[in-house]
Parts: C-alpha cells; structure tokens; sequence
C-alpha cells in the first residue's frame, strides 16, 4: 500500500488534487482519522463538535480530487459518520481501504481484490532486506530465520516489524526466544479467532 501511495504522490495534480493516507489500525478511533484527513487536506480550526467536524470534512473532500487510503482497518464503519462522501465517478476520487477481514471490506460495498501472501522466497527476502543480510552468515541462526519467516505466513507488515526488531541480534538464544513469542502470539490468536468464531 504504501508503495502505491509512493506512487501517487509525485504524480502532477491532473490525477488527483490530494492523496492521502490514515492509518486505521484495530482501535477505531473516528475523530482521529477525521483529525489526520483533516490535517492532509489543510484545513485549520477543525471544530471540536462531531457533527461539525462531519459537514467540515463533507464539504471540503467534495470539493476536490482525492485518493483517500483507509490502511489497517480492523472494524466496520460509516464513511458518512466520519465526514467522507461515497467516491462517485463523476467526483473522480478514489477510496481504497485494507483489511485482513473480508467483512470490513465487504461492508463498504467495494470491489475487494484479495491479495494473496507473499512466497517463501519472497518474504526470505522481504526478511532479509530489513533484519540486514549479516544474520545469513550465521549458521546456527538458519534454521530459526527461516521458522521464523514461515510464521510470518507470507505478511510483509508482519515481516518488516519482525525483522526491523531483530536487526543487529545475532545471539541464538535471543532468536530462539522470539520464535518462541511469535508462535505463542499466533496461538492466543488462533484462539481468539475460534472464540469469536463460534459467539
């Protein structure tokens, strides 16, 4: 995601007068991405009232051309409560959301594209270009580096922020110990999962 807004930005205003980019994550916070949507789009004296912050955020991003990503998005919610018009054709704006849940993007109504995990070898690279190519060197670390890439189960994001955390770790046992965390995080959420699942 970030790579396509990377991508937009340079690009000259005929396209879109803005690009912008909240990231959602999994406490929805309403009045913070109206905050940071507002901030991107310039406008001061953002009201402290909802509603009006709803009519500012209204007017304003249906008075341009936008690409609004909504990134990291865990629950539903309504465009309209947060101030965002439905992106028509005629507006020109674009919206693209992401989520792990099919539901949340279903929810909107959109066109979902599925993207699928990352290979094997792709995120042994996505690893190594973060964790630093040193760690390869090691050989008493090669079988944990790839333990560790295959519970990444192919997620850049969760690739990146693992290896951002190892980078410059080269003690085994301190290897070992994070394959431990990981594969005992992804247990509570597995289980998690089957919890909700069957409420």
């Amino acid at each position: 995601m970030k790579h396509i807004y990377n991508q937009l930005l340079p690009e000259d205003k005929t396209l879109f007068d803005k690009v912008i980019w909240v990231t959602v994550s999994k406490e929805l916070n309403i009045t913070k991405i109206q905050q940071d949507i507002a901030k991107q789009v310039n406008i001061a004296d953002f009201p402290e009232s909802e509603q009006e912050r709803v009519a500012v955020l209204e007017d304003k991003l249906g008075q341009i051309r936008y690409t609004l990503i909504l990134d990291d998005v865990w629950k539903k919610f309504s465009l309209s409560k947060v101030g965002i018009p439905e992106p028509t054709s005629s507006s020109g704006s674009k919206l693209v959301l992401t989520s792990r849940s099919s539901d949340v993007c279903r929810s909107i109504d959109y066109k979902v594209v599925k993207v699928q995990p990352l290979s094997n070898e792709e995120s042994m690279k996505l690893f190594l270009k973060h964790v630093g190519h040193g760690v390869e060197q090691i050989s008493s670390l090669a079988q944990i580096l790839g333990d560790i890439v295959q519970e990444c189960d192919g997620l850049p994001l969760a690739i990146v922020v693992i290896a951002r955390s190892m980078k410059g770790i080269y003690d085994d046992r301190e290897w070992s110990y994070a394959l431990r965390e990981l594969r005992d995080h992804a247990r509570i959420l597995l289980i998690s999962s089957k919890i909700v699942n069957l409420l």
